[in-house]
């Protein structure tokens, strides 16, 4: 059987490396200045996010990330569509290649297994919601970009389905299930308390969507055509 190339997942990675080639390479105005005290500036404000890596690596963002990058000022967004716009954007080379192999990895796989429906609902739905609970719970002024929280919704709807249905797990290669178990440690863990909430909190919010979808559609589904 022929693997199909042009997936929904795939065509989400295309657009995650597109906006980050277009911002870097083609926008690169540097609308975002790091100051001395480690802290971002954009629209005026100071914002905590990264900043210690962005100085480090010596970062060039271009007029995009402003525009997409989810920013909080005093409890509130900039601008009402970054909760959706911030998942295509990455802060960094190693930020997106991370992000989007993961992505490959469990999107496709649920994609394959459950269709794009659950995938792309799982995958938009986490990504907005859980940008919100999290800062209700992280409270404080930030800068967020990536396409981190929603990957963690489809791992917590992928173990959704490892729980309910046998044998599911031997449907990811030993190399996937390695990469999944580290990317899902050393990212969560060592990126700061903020990460560690809203990639736990994508987890669950991943999980509780399977289990809804799960119980009260393919459950009724299946007795049906049975």
């Amino acid at each position: 059987m022929k693997k199909k190339i042009m997936t929904t997942t795939n065509i989400i990675i295309l657009i995650c490396i597109l906006v980050y080639i277009i911002d870097r390479f083609f926008l690169g105005s540097n609308p975002v200045d790091i100051e001395e005290n480690l802290t971002i500036t954009i629209a005026g404000q100071n914002l905590n996010s990264n900043a210690l890596f962005i100085k480090i690596l010596g970062l060039n963002f271009g007029k995009l990330y402003e525009i997409m990058a989810l920013t909080f000022i005093d409890g509130k967004i900039l601008n009402f569509w970054q909760p959706f716009t911030y998942i295509f954007m990455h802060q960094f080379i190693l930020h997106i290649i991370v992000n989007l192999i993961a992505l490959y990895i469990v999107g496709n796989n649920i994609e394959k297994n459950r269709g794009v429906g659950l995938t792309l609902f799982s995958f938009i739905i986490v990504g907005v919601l859980g940008v919100f609970i999290s800062n209700m719970l992280v409270s404080g002024d930030s800068l967020i970009a990536g396409t981190s929280i929603s990957v963690f919704g489809l791992i917590g709807t992928g173990l959704g389905m490892c729980l309910t249905e046998k044998g599911y797990i031997k449907s990811f290669s030993k190399k996937a299930k390695i990469y999944l178990i580290v990317y899902g440690l050393i990212f969560t863990y060592t990126s700061g308390i903020w990460t560690m909430v809203a990639h736990n909190i994508g987890l669950i919010l991943g999980l509780l969507i399977y289990l809804i979808y799960y119980f009260l559609i393919y459950k009724k589904k299946q007795n049906l055509i049975g």
